[in-house]
């Protein structure tokens, strides 16, 4: 058990973020997964894990990865305890904020003797709301570090463009420290967050809606856009202790918009590491129509990369025909080097599903997973050598479908 729980640690699947998997456990074997996965300065990890079957002990935890050849991996975080749902199911979650750019690896082990199924969801998440009402990131005219006075000096903040009188937010809990006017920002509020040890900085405001020494919580109203050389925007920025906290490229990280996941990550799809073991069963709602190759079975360890299309409206037979002739001998020939499996599409002709047609792949172990991509398109430039060629092909693909998402899965018996 240790043994599985170290091996995991330091073999880690490579996880695209936000990313959501369902497995199963055995008692007949000693096992853990893991995920190798990437979190920017500002940003929150939220990972849940629901589990049902017989009652078993799920261990999940946090791992920065460290340059410290003689310990890489620093624990961060465990799962907070289990707690049993009205449907008989068991949840746990672990939230973690990241300070740094930096790689972690989540770990997830059941206890021994225990058998049972687990689905394992992970997010990442700005750990600020947008501070200004209504808008979002199309919203903002000037980045953090953008050059000002021909170059002379660097925008410390971020411009937020919106109508006056707009109401401007509470990006995170805390008190107001200080509304007193200054030269530069006019109206301002200096919010602190104290549990973060820094402080957000809003300038430019037509009016304060708060009062110094004042409480507030995330979205409470601070004031109102206001107006500096007749355009209405609000000023913008986070001070960490008594340095500004500035992130690597121009957009600021931890104000960014959360994105909800992906309507296809959380389609209706049955248990789909347990039934890649057959690889030809999904939800009642969906209707396996394209089967590019005949899969075989999964054994113990073995992963799946799915993705999700979606055909742009009346191309649904045009996609379906374009995978049939131009994605289906790609795939052959790559299989017939070795790259993967097997390969299933799936096709679904409802409109109103989060996705038409997916297409997943089974793989032996993570070398085959990496390499998965590569393989693909050396297997198109073999079959299509002419760049002009392919090209054109893939202008065409462009036309007939969107990419909605993807998600890894591993196979745990």
């Amino acid at each position: 058990w240790l043994a599985a729980s170290d091996s995991a640690l330091r073999t880690p699947l490579a996880a695209t973020l936000p990313a959501r998997e369902l497995g199963i456990y055995s008692r007949s074997e000693a096992r853990a997964v893991a995920y190798r996965i990437v979190l920017r300065d500002g940003q929150r990890l939220r990972t849940t894990v629901r589990a049902d079957g017989p009652t078993a002990r799920l261990y999940l935890d946090l791992f920065e990865i460290t340059t410290d050849t003689a310990r890489p991996f620093a624990h961060r975080a465990t799962a907070a305890t289990m707690i049993p749902t009205d449907s008989a199911a068991a949840l746990m979650t672990l939230d973690y904020e990241s300070t740094s750019n930096t790689e972690f690896v989540l770990r997830l082990q059941p206890e021994l003797l225990r058998s049972g199924r687990f689905e394992v969801t992970m997010q990442a998440e700005p750990i600020l709301a947008f501070p200004v009402e209504g808008r979002g990131n199309g919203a903002i005219h000037s980045f953090f570090g953008a050059t000002r006075e021909g170059g002379r000096r660097s925008h410390h903040g971020i411009d937020i463009f919106a109508p006056r009188g707009t109401p401007v937010l509470a990006a995170t809990d805390g008190f107001v420290r200080s509304i007193s006017p200054n030269s530069l920002g006019g109206n301002v509020v200096w919010l602190t967050d104290e549990r973060r040890r820094q402080t957000l900085y809003y300038a430019h405001l037509d009016r304060h809606a708060v009062s110094e020494g004042e409480r507030v919580r995330v979205g409470d109203t601070l004031g109102f856009v206001g107006t500096i050389i007749g355009a209405p925007f609000a000023h913008h920025w986070p001070v960490r202790g008594s340095l500004l906290a500035h992130p690597s490229s121009h957009r600021l990280p931890t104000i960014t918009r959360s994105h909800p996941m992906p309507r296809a990550v959380l389609a209706p799809i049955a248990a789909l590491i347990i039934t890649l073991t057959a690889c030809a069963t999904v939800a009642p709602s969906v209707s396996p129509t394209l089967a590019v190759s005949a899969p075989t079975a999964v054994e113990s360890g073995q992963l799946a990369q799915i993705y999700y299309w979606k055909a742009k409206p009346g191309k649904f037979d045009d996609y379906s025909r374009y995978i049939r002739e131009v994605a289906e001998p790609i795939d052959m020939e790559a299989h017939r080097l070795g790259a993967f499996l097997s390969v299933t599409t799936y096709a679904v002709r409802d409109t109103a599903n989060a996705w038409t047609h997916m297409r997943a792949f089974v793989l032996r172990d993570s070398a085959q997973l990496r390499a998965l991509s590569g393989a693909l398109e050396s297997a198109g430039i073999r079959l299509e050598p002419d760049s002009a060629k392919r090209r054109v092909r893939g202008e065409y693909s462009a036309t007939l479908r969107e990419r909605i998402g993807a998600t890894m899965g591993v196979v745990l018996r």
